[in-house]
């Protein structure tokens, strides 16, 4: 009896006192499969009238961090006017439901309300993942990557995208899918940089999510590929690549989702920046990647 209620107080302790715990694994490259798997048999039934299959479409940046800009056309827009075709594509397809967390100048009013009434928790959410990741490295079972550079995020935004990580995994979606355009790093402004084309972000193999992000990942970069040059910055150019630290991703393990961030090309690109020429882009971009994603639900 004795030792019954030892080894209870024991497990009590440590549940309390290392709550971070549960978030202290690596992906499972059998339960990505299966994660897969469980995916298409759900988008099946979803076409039959069962639960539709969520996809939540974010247009990166946002009125108040835009991100880049070229002769003064803002990334923020752009990304939000191509989020927009893709989001009207994927609405016509059936077995799957269809959101966007911003509207061109502000976040939906949800999301206000959550980043003010969740920022304790978002805070906490955080720290926990980010100590559970430090477990992970410090162990080895997670080895760091250093991948393609990117800009370091201020404090507003790094909170912001965690928190959309969060809700997006209370709201219980399925596919996150990002919208970007690229720039050079470094770029002189309003001068052209040296690379054009585009890139599949995907969140790297060793991450949760990992394993069947880079599956869909890569069947929306064959569709996009039939239409477009892929970068040809070096370390962009296997077309779909693997990052271990972009918060939208998934950074320390926060997205249950399948998350992609795809650079539709450099910002600077003629037939990008270009009001006669973006129109047609833009169609032919959400096309290929409405196409993507459905052949990744469809198995094809």
């Amino acid at each position: 009896m004795k030792n019954s209620l030892a080894l209870l107080l024991i497990f009590i302790v440590i549940i309390c006192v290392f709550p971070i715990a549960r978030y202290v694994h690596a992906a499972d490259p059998t339960a990505a499969a299966n994660a897969t798997q469980q995916l298409r048999a759900a988008y099946q039934a979803a076409t039959k009238g069962s639960k539709k299959i969520k996809i939540l479409i974010v247009p990166g940046h946002d009125a108040d961090h835009w991100g880049t800009e070229y002769r003064g056309a803002l990334e923020a827009d752009l990304n939000f006017e191509l989020a927009q075709k893709i989001y009207a594509s994927l609405k016509r397809q059936k077995g799957v439901t269809v959101k966007m967390p911003r509207e061109k100048s502000q976040y939906i009013s949800e999301l206000r309300k959550y980043f003010v009434n969740q920022q304790t928790s978002i805070s906490q959410f955080r720290r926990e993942h980010l100590q559970s990741m430090n477990v992970l490295l410090e162990e080895q079972i997670i080895k760091p990557v250093e991948g393609v550079y990117h800009n370091n995020v201020i404090e507003e935004v790094a909170n912001r995208l965690y928190g959309i990580n969060k809700w997006a995994n209370e709201n219980e979606f399925d596919i996150i899918l990002n919208i970007h355009f690229n720039d050079t790093p470094e770029r002189k402004r309003n001068r052209v940089g040296p690379y054009k084309g585009i890139a599949v972000y995907v969140p790297d193999k060793q991450l949760n999510n990992g394993p069947s992000s880079i599956e869909l990942g890569g069947y929306i970069y064959k569709q996009l590929a039939k239409k477009f040059a892929t970068s040809n910055m070096p370390k962009e150019s296997a077309g779909v690549i693997e990052d271990q630290k972009l918060i939208a991703l998934g950074a320390n393990n926060t997205l249950n989702p399948l998350s992609v961030l795809i650079e539709y090309g450099y910002i600077y690109e003629p037939k990008i920046i270009k009001q006669k020429n973006r129109g047609a882009y833009e169609d032919k971009a959400a096309k290929q990647t409405v196409a993507g994603i459905m052949d990744y639900l469809k198995g094809l």
